[in-house]
């Protein structure tokens, strides 16, 4: 953690020496505050020190027990914790483990329920997160069908749009992001390892289900992506 909070340093020099750059917000996705002994207070006050302004906590929804927020005693104690020390928190809601998904354990009129309960309990956060990294098997599955089409963007829609309008309906000024999308997918349903699903074609098959399944109401405010460098 101290490695990454002076890169994030560092690139605050950087964007302070570029002048025309326009206003952005620098934050971390980071669980480790929650589980320090002071429920990351000194994390935070360190993160807003060199200028970062948002952490996004995981908010975990696990299937089989869907009324039961996961880490809630945690959660209870970080956030306000984060907002005492000046930073924006973002949540990020998704179903987990994806063996539970596999066995047909979720239900996504249950998440969003879970998720505006989340909105609810935690009135200070404004922005979640819906998903992470649906086109992966570490995240999602399955991600094929028999036939080798993709089933992981057509199962994850009904979650994304169950979420939406979950929050719109608790506050509607709530910003709701969407996939939180990994760069990575070898469209390989046969693969030995890692059968997972290129994000393009994701995107792809997402749109598909959209069209399809006759919403016109968006799924999402704004687009999460995770681009990792290597």
């Amino acid at each position: 953690m101290r490695t990454f909070i002076a890169a994030a340093a560092s690139i605050l020099a950087l964007l302070a020496g570029v002048s025309s750059a326009p206003a952005a917000d620098i934050g971390a996705n980071d669980d480790t505050g929650k589980y320090l002994a002071d429920g990351g207070a000194s994390l935070y006050a360190d993160m807003a020190a060199i200028g970062l302004s948002q952490i996004v906590l995981a908010a975990r929804f696990k299937p089989s027990e869907p009324l039961v927020v996961q880490d809630r005693g945690y959660l209870d104690r970080t956030i306000p914790r984060a907002v005492a020390a000046g930073l924006r928190v973002v949540l990020a809601v998704y179903p987990y483990p994806p063996r539970e998904l596999e066995a047909g354990l979720a239900n996504p009129a249950f998440f969003g329920a879970y998720v505006a309960s989340l909105a609810k309990e935690y009135p200070r956060v404004r922005q979640f997160v819906i998903g992470n990294e649906p086109n992966q098997p570490a995240f999602w599955r399955p991600q094929f069908n028999a036939d080798g089409s993709n089933a992981s963007a057509a199962s994850f829609g009904p979650y994304l749009a169950s979420a939406y309008d979950a929050l719109k309906a608790v506050d509607h000024r709530i910003a709701v992001v969407g996939v939180g999308l990994s760069p990575r997918g070898n469209d390989k349903p046969n693969a030995k390892s890692n059968v997972s699903t290129s994000p393009v074609r994701f995107l792809r098959a997402l749109g598909a289900w959209y069209r399809s399944s006759g919403r016109t109401r968006p799924l999402m405010d704004g687009f999460s992506f995770h681009p990792y460098p290597n």
